[in-house]
């Protein structure tokens, strides 16, 4: 059986040359998922300047909360309804419009919406439950 020796110089080209094959195959691996992680960014970044005004029947309604779902983020509306969004928000977005005695709604942020113009609906009361106790007079615990 023979053996073939290797050369020290052919040794370190062969090794030489794996190594350059790998460092290829690395750069090329990481500049395809970059150009990829690129092109989704593009899609979900787009965002507008949300704007609009809230009323009822009898009107526009003051200190409305806007609220954009899942966040702190949010404003209250002026004494004519309108508000102006204090951050731009993203295509896809949830505004939560709340206020006490009124339905909240909800409303999902497209392209076709940078101005809103919503109308809040009373929200009946189901049930008011008063308490009176009648059995006791007060009387202070203060020392005379």
């Amino acid at each position: 059986m023979k053996t073939q020796k290797i050369i020290p110089e052919q040794h370190n080209k062969v090794q030489t040359s794996k190594h350059w094959l790998l460092l290829a195959l690395i750069g090329f691996f990481l500049m395809s998922t970059q150009t990829s992680f690129a092109q989704v960014d593009v899609e979900t970044t787009k965002t507008i300047n949300l704007k609009g005004k809230v009323s009822d029947l009898d009107g526009p309604l003051f200190g409305i909360n806007v609220l954009l779902k899942d966040s702190n983020n949010g404003v209250l509306t002026n004494e004519d309804g309108s508000f102006t969004f204090p951050k731009e928000v993203q295509i896809g977005d949830t505004i939560i419009f709340s206020y006490l005695g009124y339905k909240d709604q909800e409303i999902l942020v497209t392209e076709a919406t940078p101005y809103l113009d919503i109308n809040l609906e009373l929200d009946a009361l189901t049930t008011v439950y008063i308490a009176l106790n009648n059995d006791k007079p007060y009387q202070s615990k203060r020392s005379k």
